[in-house]
């Protein structure tokens, strides 16, 4: 499975949060093996986004940084690569039985439904009179 940096941010919470949860071992291990990849790749990206803030950036009297006008675009175009850069991450989905005792928001499940193996489907039967 292979997801942008951008995208790794934005289900990075919903992996914490599912990491501090007591799950069976099976499952926490695959969990885990995914957070792992999303934090690292978070890590490096930090450090990059840090790199290049410094590089087009000036500091001030006080620490601070500024961005001259001059450098904005650089930056900004710079940053974009970072956030779209692709990040292949173990591919592994989890049943709905598996997560059975993890409370999530519909939002956090929105976040996470790739990782969601589809339910088998069912047939239903309809009586008609």
């Amino acid at each position: 499975m292979t997801l942008t940096i951008s995208q790794l941010r934005e289900v990075d919470p919903v992996f914490t949060k599912l990491i501090n949860v007591e799950l069976p071992i099976a499952v926490s291990y695959r969990l885990n093996q995914t957070a792992q990849t999303i934090a690292l790749a978070l890590l490096t990206y930090d450090q990059d986004r840090r790199r290049l803030i410094e590089t087009y950036g000036e500091i001030g009297d006080q620490g601070t940084v500024t961005v001259p006008d001059q450098n904005v675009a650089a930056l900004n175009s710079q940053l974009a690569e970072l956030e779209n850069q692709q990040i292949q991450l173990p591919d592994q989905q989890f049943t709905l039985a598996e997560l059975s005792g993890v409370r999530l928001t519909t939002l956090e499940v929105n976040k996470f439904q790739r990782w969601i193996a589809p339910e088998p489907a069912t047939s239903a039967t309809v009586e008609t009179k």
